[in-house]
């Protein structure tokens, strides 16, 4: 391993951990979370909680990229409505109630491709623009930026 892949891989284990401990503000679920998914305005998955694991004894039991890093994972769900909004036809975090204005909600998820890169989870909806001549117009929020995996539990970032 170079110097460079070293330095890379460090530091996506050091993001992991803080993620995984709290210690910091944590954002970029989709790096400690699998099998996520939307059910209505419900976003759920399987997320790393702080108690280690072996691969094939416990389950479900969820490793980094390396599988240096296993961790017990925890089904868990979280209703969107709670912290999204429509604002003119945008999706925000920081408000409620979006599914109000906003239909044919659905996920895209990106999975990293190597160590150094972050997948995406990006909420795609028709959100209405309001006013007297309000619009049905596309709408995309990364989830990763506003949403975080405390031990096993989704929680919006505050």
């Amino acid at each position: 391993m170079n110097t460079r892949q070293y330095i890379r891989s460090f530091l996506v284990a050091a993001l992991l951990m803080a993620t995984i401990t709290g210690q910091s503000k944590a954002q970029n679920f989709s790096e400690t979370c699998r099998n996520i998914s939307l059910q209505g305005k419900y976003l759920s998955a399987v997320c790393m909680t702080s108690m280690k694991c072996t691969p094939g004894i416990e389950s479900p039991c969820i490793c980094d990229f390396l599988g240096m890093n296993c961790r017990i994972g925890r089904p868990t769900a979280i209703d969107l409505n709670q912290g999204i909004s429509n604002l003119a036809g945008a999706l925000k975090f920081k408000g409620t109630n979006f599914s109000t204005t906003c239909s044919n909600l659905h996920l895209e998820v990106k999975s990293g491709y190597e160590v150094a890169m972050t997948g995406s989870v990006t909420l795609h909806a028709k959100c209405k623009t309001g006013g007297l001549l309000s619009l049905d117009i596309p709408a995309a929020l990364d989830l990763n930026t506003g949403l975080s995996n405390n031990k096993g539990v989704l929680l919006f970032d505050q």
